[in-house]
């Protein structure tokens, strides 16, 4: 069981904190204590950004081939879907890791309460998931622009509201 840093004699090397089964400091963080930990605000855009990426996957990798969906996606024929159905197979699977990355982070700050793992999950993530909306407007210019803003907007909100803008 966990028992409390100084009882396991480190001193109270992890000051607030206890020591695990390893032995290790673990060291628990107070929200009053820690001003950078994620407000509900923040995680609850992350968790947007996130379920966004869990339905761009399942668009881009499970129904492509759906006339609906490859025409969103620049595919006006099934030969013109068939032709980029490989590469945007693989690139749902490139929006999934970043959604499960964002998912795993708010896990964290939730269920074990570690903020500085949890918040690094999500804000990473986040800021990857903004990056790529970024590239995507960048590259392809306005007639992506609905795409990047629907893409970036909950990440970069995360952001926002984490830094407290």
């Amino acid at each position: 069981t966990e028992r409390n840093a100084a009882d396991a004699g480190h001193g109270g090397a992890a000051v607030g904190g206890v020591v695990n089964k390893a032995g290790l400091d673990v060291i628990r963080y107070n929200p009053e204590e820690n001003p950078y930990t994620m407000n509900i605000a923040s995680q609850s855009f992350a968790f947007l950004a996130a379920a966004l990426h869990v339905l761009i996957f399942c668009m881009e990798s499970l129904w492509f081939m759906r006339p609906k969906v490859h025409k969103r996606f620049g595919a006006g024929t099934t030969a013109d879907a068939e032709a980029r159905r490989l590469f945007a197979f693989n690139q749902g699977f490139y929006n999934l890791f970043l959604a499960i990355g964002a998912f795993v982070g708010l896990g964290v700050l939730q269920l074990d309460g570690n903020t500085t793992v949890g918040k690094t999950l999500v804000l990473f993530n986040s800021a990857c998931m903004f990056a790529a909306s970024v590239v995507l407007f960048v590259s392809a210019g306005r007639k992506m622009l609905r795409a990047a803003v629907i893409q970036g907007i909950f990440p970069l909100l995360a952001w926002v509201f984490w830094l407290g803008l």
